[in-house]
């Protein structure tokens, strides 16, 4: 029983200590919302009272800060990379077989056409098996006439019409196959173009597979470009690029192909932009900056990036020029989210409509909610 009493009086005792706290608790809340309905009353009259102070005192010296509009823009982000100028038809000839050289119809620099004798080489010992195998074959084919008359009258044996008109074909193959032999003995220009780099001199010994001249066509150019792999998804063919020659003019074209392959060795990706012959304008293996497009915002923030600050927080913002109902100016503290920069401009990607005033020189020496004054 007096177990029981006890109890029940630690109960009561507690209850009522919980009472007393809570009271205390919601005393002082109600305290804190009083003090802060009338800090923010008092912050809301000496705003006005400085606004008004500072719109007649002749005497107070203000900041002087200058504004520009923040408008909206279209947004564009480049990078650029180093090309190289290439001719999309660029042929070294070398002797498909063996001889010495006994004419060189070019020099570096000379305009050929298509199908044009550039280099011959020796085939005197193949024009004599010609002659020979000629010979041979005018026999071969009399004999086989004649074999061919007797078998249609019924006369002779098939083996000898066989054996005469086999002789035939193998002597016309051999013509055949010398005949190329002493064709590939002539070294042709593949397309219309320019020769370059004549290797060989008259009277040297030519090798099969060794190099004799450069053939360029130099009507048709791209540039060839090796493209970090981050940008992979973001070219593709048609998109613009600007070609830029050092100490020169900038050209405007678009990609013509893309890669599909990484490089592992230092992962990048190739990718190609034609571009059209100007009076030898170009030359291979000319360097040139390719500035490519890969941002594009429209209807955007754009702010120079001088601007826009970083508080230790490292939040961006910037400060925005309000005027108050009296006529002063006041400095308003404004973080925004920003983008990429280019060119020293800055897309803002919110925080700011557009509409506003942004205070650039001074902007440096002000503080938020201070009173400035406006340069004309």
């Amino acid at each position: 029983m007096k177990k029981l009493v006890y109890f029940a009086a630690v109960v009561l005792f507690t209850s009522c200590g919980n009472d007393s706290y809570q009271t205390e608790l919601d005393q002082l809340k109600s305290r804190r919302d009083s003090l802060r309905n009338v800090y923010e009353n008092l912050a809301e009259t000496i705003h006005e009272l400085e606004a008004e102070i500072a719109r007649l005192d002749t005497n107070k010296r203000l900041t002087l800060v200058t504004t520009l509009p923040a408008e909206r823009d279209t947004f564009r982000h480049f990078f650029e990379v180093y090309g190289s100028v290439d001719v999309k038809r660029n042929a070294v000839m070398v002797a498909e077989s063996p001889g010495r050289v006994i004419d060189i119809k070019v020099k570096d620099g000379d305009r050929v056409q298509r199908g044009q004798v550039l280099i011959r080489l020796d085939d005197s010992v193949l024009r004599k098996n010609m002659a020979e195998l000629e010979t041979s074959y005018e026999l071969a084919l009399t004999l086989y006439e004649r074999q061919e008359r007797l078998w249609k009258d019924k006369i002779g044996s098939e083996v000898q019409y066989l054996e005469s008109k086999n002789r035939k074909e193998s002597l016309e193959n051999s013509l055949a196959t010398l005949q190329e032999q002493i064709q590939r003995m002539t070294v042709r220009a593949p397309f219309s173009g320019v020769a370059e780099n004549v290797m060989i001199k008259l009277g040297e010994m030519a090798g099969a597979g060794v190099p004799l001249l450069r053939v360029l066509d130099l009507s048709e150019f791209q540039i060839e470009s090796e493209v970090p792999e981050r940008y992979a998804g973001l070219l593709k063919t048609g998109s613009a690029v600007e070609i830029i020659f050092p100490g020169r003019d900038t050209l405007n074209a678009t990609i013509s192909s893309v890669g599909s392959f990484i490089n592992p060795g230092n992962r990048t990706f190739r990718i190609l932009v034609d571009v059209d012959a100007e009076n030898g304008k170009f030359k291979p293996n000319q360097l040139t900056i390719l500035r490519i497009n890969d941002q594009l915002v429209p209807d955007a923030v754009v702010l120079p990036a001088n601007v826009i600050q970083q508080d230790a927080q490292g939040k961006s913002f910037v400060f925005i020029a309000v005027q108050e109902p009296n006529g002063a100016h006041r400095a308003l503290k404004q973080v925004v989210q920003t983008g990429a920069t280019y060119k020293g401009k800055t897309l803002v990607r919110s925080g700011l409509k557009g509409n506003e005033h942004i205070i650039d020189k001074g902007s440096r020496s002000i503080r938020s909610e201070q009173l400035i004054s406006l340069a004309d």
